[in-house]
């Protein structure tokens, strides 16, 4: 009983600033939260897929800066796009457009749609995607 007790303590320690830090660095994408909803960011191209493919699930809300390279932004949402607050919209488009080549043109489109819309192009570069049903917001690159 005393193991079982003190290993259900040391699960419910904090871990240290450091290796908390540790672990968000070996993920593949960036993780930030926008009016308590998370956002990942894709980190590079195989990032990218890996986001698309193994962490995000088909309700959440896919943006890219349309037309040019750049990381894919994922908002965690169980309700889809009715689910998510304007702000929240705006805050991972301007994200979307932060994180991409187009980042100096000023005001640039980006394209949402949820995940269930977004899939892999066959034979594609890694990170490469067919989008359905997208919608476009144009919004300035910046960070919420």
């Amino acid at each position: 009983v005393d193991a079982a007790t003190n290993s259900k303590a040391l699960r419910n320690i904090p871990l240290p600033q450091k290796k908390q830090q540790q672990e968000q660095d070996d993920l593949p994408f960036h993780t930030l939260s926008i009016q308590g909803f998370t956002v990942w960011v894709g980190k590079h191209a195989r990032a990218n897929e890996l986001l698309l493919n193994q962490y995000s699930k088909k309700n959440d809300v896919w943006f890219h800066a349309r037309d040019v390279a750049g990381s894919h932004v994922v908002v965690r949402s169980a309700r889809g796009l009715e689910g998510l607050p304007k702000p929240v919209m705006e805050g991972a488009a301007r994200l979307a457009a932060w994180f991409s080549k187009g980042r100096s043109q000023g005001w640039l489109p980006v394209q949402y749609t949820e995940r269930k819309y977004v899939r892999k192009r066959k034979g594609g570069a890694p990170g490469e995607v067919l989008v359905e049903k997208e919608k476009v917001l144009v919004v300035q690159p910046g960070l919420p």
